[in-house]
């Protein structure tokens, strides 16, 4: 479960201490649950189709996550537009390819129903002039951390914006991540109970392209900006994403997708307050989210709590390829190995793994641990990877 699934929990299972500005421990009370709807949303310019995430809140020592299935979900434009969703799978409701699309200077609202007739909506956002990216950085350092007392290596990114026409302008920058990665070994031979059928001689179904893989996901981390406080409206060399050598992303080939979202103040104050909870450590000695009030509403009881934000932005992207420097410590597990042969060539238990040690002797490993795929990635290399 991510820090925002446990943030919201924790929002409505709690108590809190309301002190602006300060850190404080907060004070946990047994307190009856109630479910509350969380909507997650997003149109800007970018060609659509666009999906809408709803859910409910589950309680805090239950880590499932509940879709609000069978909702009624529209998105509409001030232009007179409106496109109904439709739920792809559960919780998830999405435009078709050929539906609504976000333009810059049109505003646009979301309405929504759930399948027990309680009735939700935003108020109509613009979308604003289009900021676009100017440059993503790289540098490879070493950061501060509890669990590496000499810094963990990595790679800290940056992002600067053009200069702005507007002096106001507020931002939410969004990561996608792709990583090529291997398995932990490359399967050398299998044996089948009876004989050791060699990789590359022999025919082994199934395993021959299970080594390398390449992985897409979002980034959890939230990071917002302003210009409205700056003499020239432009950001530059902010610090965002930081990638550390304690997980496979940076074992081959890493590359990031910078999305950066320009939204309105409202929109920015959201998750900006956010993006400070978030990077707390420990969501129980954190700043108290004391405004983290989305923009949806329940029509006939205004005052129902309803977590999450129907964002509305103009939106650039740009993305960035890096390689790990030779001779860099990574700190990931690896496979357990099983060097008995006794234990390895048991009747009855092939196929069992193998991989050759130095030595020239055999030694098992489990499946998942030569096929890349078990980690989430695919074998199929993405369209617009670059190699090196």
């Amino acid at each position: 479960m991510n820090k925002l699934n446990r943030l919201l929990k924790f929002l409505i299972n709690s108590i809190f201490i309301i002190t602006i500005g300060c850190k404080e421990e907060i004070v946990l009370t047994n307190q009856n649950y109630s479910s509350v709807l969380v909507v997650d949303g997003l149109i800007s310019n970018e060609k659509g189709p666009y999906t809408v995430k709803l859910s409910f809140t589950s309680p805090l020592n239950d880590y499932s996550i509940t879709p609000a299935t069978n909702c009624l979900v529209t998105i509409s434009d001030n232009k007179g537009n409106t496109e109904t969703l439709s739920e792809t799978m559960p919780g998830y409701y999405t435009t078709s390819a050929t539906g609504i699309q976000g333009k810059i200077g049109n505003s646009y609202k979301l309405t929504l129903e759930t399948s027990d007739g309680n009735k939700y909506e935003s108020e109509f956002q613009e979308i604003k002039g289009l900021v676009e990216i100017d440059t993503i950085n790289a540098e490879f350092t070493k950061k501060e951390h509890l669990d590496y007392p000499f810094g963990l290596p990595g790679y800290q990114f940056y992002v600067s914006t053009k200069i702005a026409s507007n002096p106001n302008n507020y931002f939410l920058w969004i990561i996608e991540e792709t990583y090529q990665y291997t398995a932990d070994y490359k399967l050398d031979a299998i044996w089948d109970g009876t004989n050791i059928l060699i990789e590359g001689a022999d025919t082994i179904s199934g395993y021959e392209n299970l080594y390398r893989c390449w992985k897409t996901q979002k980034a959890s981390n939230i990071f917002t900006g302003k210009t409205s406080n700056l003499v020239i409206p432009q950001i530059k060399n902010k610090p965002i994403l930081f990638v550390g050598t304690n997980s496979k992303k940076l074992q081959e080939r890493y590359s990031l997708l910078l999305k950066q979202y320009t939204v309105s103040f409202n929109a920015y104050l959201y998750w900006n307050s956010l993006e400070g909870i978030l990077e707390q450590e420990n969501i129980l000695t954190t700043t108290q989210p004391y405004n983290l009030i989305g923009n949806i509403y329940n029509i006939n009881n205004p005052n129902e709590t309803v977590f999450g934000y129907f964002t509305v932005g103009s939106m650039s992207q740009k993305r960035i390829y890096v390689n790990t420097p030779t001779d860099v410590p990574f700190y990931y597990d690896l496979c357990y190995l099983t060097y008995d042969y006794a234990e390895i060539f048991k009747p009855l238990k092939a196929p069992v793994f193998l991989i050759l040690l130095e030595n020239g002797f055999w030694a098992e490993v489990k499946e998942p641990c030569i096929d890349c795929t078990s980690n989430g990635g695919s074998n199929e290399k993405p369209d617009f990877w670059v190699d090196y």
